[in-house]
């Protein structure tokens, strides 16, 4: 019957977006050199990764230390007492020098290491309706892209101390105070939403449709809509087209691959 079957036609092929090129070997090696870490990192390079962007932020805090009690964030009788609250100015001031300094060396020996973000490599991904979970149609290559951001914990032996009433109690102890603090060193290249990005890849040895291919996007996009859409392809006829429309176009001659 032929009602019967077209009820188990994937959406792809009722909307005539299956790619017939998925059998050939030449869709299989393009997928194959998309999958090599090496080619990966140079493919984000060109969508925008810089490994010259990373910058860093410190920041610090002054938790309370004492040999009987933990107490709370900063003298009781800061507002108070003038020397007491003279005394303790000085001390953040100088807490924040040795955070800062400490951090900058921090991220000289982080920026000496090269490091890079952790690329995922998936291939064949599909994607589905979230009302009815049926597969909308499969993505070539997708590259799960994290790491742009890495956090540190700063210690220092530099230390403050004065006598203060300990919380609860009548009595006085010395309070002992040490900076702690962090550095946060990231990378501000690739527009992305947090610390991760997608980027789904259409793998094309030829491209015979401008229109059939911007179509299978498009339709893409409206079940996934948050990762980058990038064609892999060495047909460059439509190169200015599909990216006049917003999509990347990327070839192996620009990943250095003859």
């Amino acid at each position: 019957m032929t009602g019967e079957k077209n009820r188990y036609k994937t959406h792809e092929q009722l909307w005539k977006l299956e790619d017939g090129d998925l059998s050939t070997p030449q869709h299989d090696e393009l997928v194959l050199q998309l999958m090599n870490k090496a080619n990966a990192v140079e493919f984000i390079k060109r969508l925008g990764y810089d490994e010259n962007c990373y910058t860093y932020t410190t920041s610090y805090c002054y938790p309370k230390y004492s040999p009987i009690y933990t107490a709370h964030l900063y003298p009781r009788n800061y507002k108070y007492t003038s020397e007491l609250m003279e005394e303790f100015d000085c001390f953040l001031r100088n807490a924040h020098s040795s955070i800062s300094t400490i951090g900058a060396k921090m991220f000289e020996e982080y920026i000496k290491n090269k490091h890079c973000p952790v690329i995922d490599v998936l291939c064949e991904v599909p994607l589905q309706s979230s009302y009815n979970q049926f597969i909308i149609g499969y993505v070539d290559v997708r590259y799960n892209v994290r790491n742009f951001e890495s956090t540190f914990n700063i210690k220092t032996d530099e230390e403050y101390e004065y006598k203060d009433k300990f919380y609860g109690s009548a009595h006085e102890g010395i309070i002992k105070v040490r900076p702690e603090g962090q550095i946060k060193v990231s990378n501000k290249s690739l527009s992305r939403l947090g610390d991760e990005i997608s980027i789904n890849i259409e793998v094309k040895p030829k491209i015979k449709s401008f229109g059939e291919t911007m179509r299978q996007i498009n339709t893409y996009k409206e079940f996934d809509k948050y990762p980058m859409y990038v064609i892999y392809s060495p047909d460059v006829r439509f190169k200015a087209a599909f990216e006049s429309q917003g999509v990347k176009f990327i070839t192996p001659s620009d990943l250095g691959i003859n």
